[in-house]
């Protein structure tokens, strides 16, 4: 029941990203479901600069027929948190 709330959460925010060196606020963080990423598709992973993950959501939503296009965005939000970690960047 707690994974069906999770998902049903759609967004939340997780937190602030400080660049390593400066420690300056970088981006701000969510959690769950993402609704630019639902909107944009493959192009949020490109603003992102997660070029790994544009392409393979691009190739997922050719071999999907577009299905991929919705399916992404539930993932969306931990790839970038994930992303970001691997980067050095911080979280608070």
């Amino acid at each position: 029941m707690n994974n069906i709330k999770t998902v049903i959460q759609m967004g939340r925010f997780k937190g602030k990203v400080f660049d390593p060196e400066g420690y300056k606020p970088e981006r701000n963080v969510f959690d769950g479901f993402s609704w630019p990423c639902l909107f944009l598709g493959f192009f949020w992973f490109a603003l992102k600069d997660m070029w790994l993950w544009c392409f393979i959501s691009f190739l997922l939503m050719i071999c999907t027929f577009g299905a991929g296009w919705f399916i992404m965005p539930f993932f969306a939000n931990s790839l970038h948190m994930n992303f970001l970690k691997k980067r050095g960047y911080l979280f608070l």
